[in-house]
């Protein structure tokens, strides 16, 4: 039987194909199994896109507590190193 944190990458793995559909994706950073706290930090275009919120919170925070309901999820992004893919930079 897979432990908690394992069964999370595996939906993670899931949901990095769409996100590299935009050449981003998702790091599982760490998970603290007695705080039921898992740390995610975006990759790729997704640092610093202004839909990383809306993608963290309805998309992979969603997908992660429909399966486990009982955890809080932490974006532990940097997001003001990134680019913003859909804007150009002046």
């Amino acid at each position: 039987m897979a432990s908690q944190k394992e069964e999370i990458e595996q939906i993670l793995d899931e949901i990095r194909p769409q996100l590299a559909r935009h050449q981003g994706g998702v790091e599982l950073v760490s998970f603290d199994e007695k705080e039921k706290v898992v740390s995610l930090k975006m990759e790729g275009a997704c640092v610093g896109c202004a839909l990383s919120q809306m993608t963290m919170k309805a998309g992979i925070e969603g997908v992660i507590r429909g399966k486990f309901p009982d955890v809080t999820v932490v974006d532990v992004s940097d997001h003001s190193s990134g680019k913003n893919p859909f804007y150009e930079n002046k």
